[in-house]
């Protein structure tokens, strides 16, 4: 038992701290407001391409393509978008709360809280093959179903086009489809461009981090309280316990097992504020869930992650 909390100790607590550095920085006066979204684009842009490019290089794909494990997190995550399809009426009038509502119960921050949890709970030299085809997968059903949630109960009518544009001038995606072709073609990188690419990667994970520190903000919740305490619930406490408790009964261990988790139990992913801001939902509403989302999943994560090493699930 004490070295399972141990673990999970020195899997949280970094991350934490880490955050705590951002939320500091920004504070003092280091950073402002413009200076942390900036930052941000950056890092999405540049930074977590070269980090998914790396971990396809370094993985062994063949390993990780198991149908069974795609299905689940597909399935998963449709399941929890037609959930929040049932429950958010009941709990947000406004369709513009309802829509950031709905995003908040499907789209985790799986790409920016995935890596480094993993690595500190596998190692940094695991293979992280499961996770790079969870982020090939999951991450395009995230922004269709958010792009398209948004804009239909903001009054617009989605258009296929936009949706299949939106989807591959993410980051992630067009890292990913390099990555691919270099795994396909059987590229060999230079050894200066491989060394580059590596630096930045491990720069991206922590740097992410950090930005998510700094871009706490605790004003303003008061009057979106409700739907705050709902996605907060659904997010970090009832959705984990469903679908990472199904994944355990249908026998996923180890590195697959822990892949799954930044699927359905992280925080609000960072990038539902910028596109409930752009796509007409309750921006306000949205950070609110990206900021107490990322507070409460620090101690979620760690007692998930104790009950599960406790279980002998990973």
């Amino acid at each position: 038992m004490f070295d399972n909390l141990i673990v999970c100790v020195n899997a949280i607590v970094p991350m934490f701290l880490i955050m705590l550095a951002g939320y500091a920085a920004r504070r003092v006066g280091f950073m402002a407001e413009k200076d942390v979204l900036r930052f941000n684009k950056v890092a999405f842009n540049v930074f977590c391409p070269a980090l998914v490019i790396v971990n396809l290089y370094r993985s062994d794909l063949t390993k990780a393509m198991r149908p069974g494990f795609l299905a689940f997190a597909l399935a998963g995550v449709l399941t929890e978008y037609l959930l929040g399809l049932l429950i958010a009426p009941r709990i947000a009038r406004d369709p513009k709360r309802r829509s950031v509502l709905i995003q908040a119960m499907f789209r985790t921050n799986l790409a920016i809280l995935g890596v480094p949890l993993i690595q500190k709970l596998m190692g940094k030299d695991c293979d992280m093959g499961p996770l790079t085809v969870l982020m090939t997968t999951v991450v395009p059903l995230y922004n269709v179903l958010a792009v398209f949630t948004l804009k239909s109960m903001s009054g617009e009518k989605p258009r296929p086009r936009e949706l299949i544009a939106d989807i591959f001038k993410n980051p992630l995606i067009i890292g990913t489809l390099v990555g691919i072709a270099i795994l396909l073609l059987r590229i060999r990188l230079p050894g200066f461009l491989y060394g580059a690419l590596s630096d930045m990667a491990d720069v991206a994970s922590p740097l992410m981090v950090f930005l998510l520190g700094a871009f706490f903000d605790f004003r303003g919740a008061k009057d979106r309280l409700r739907e705050l305490s709902a996605g907060c619930f659904f997010r970090l406490v009832l959705f984990p316990g469903i679908f990472m408790g199904l994944a355990a009964l249908l026998g996923f261990r180890g590195m697959e097992f822990v892949a799954l988790f930044p699927a359905f139990g992280t925080s609000v992913a960072v990038g539902s504020f910028t596109m409930s801001q752009q796509l007409g939902g309750d921006a306000y509403l949205a950070g609110d869930l990206v900021v107490w989302t990322s507070i409460l999943c620090i101690p979620t994560i760690f007692l998930w992650m104790l009950l599960f090493k406790t279980l002998g699930l990973f």
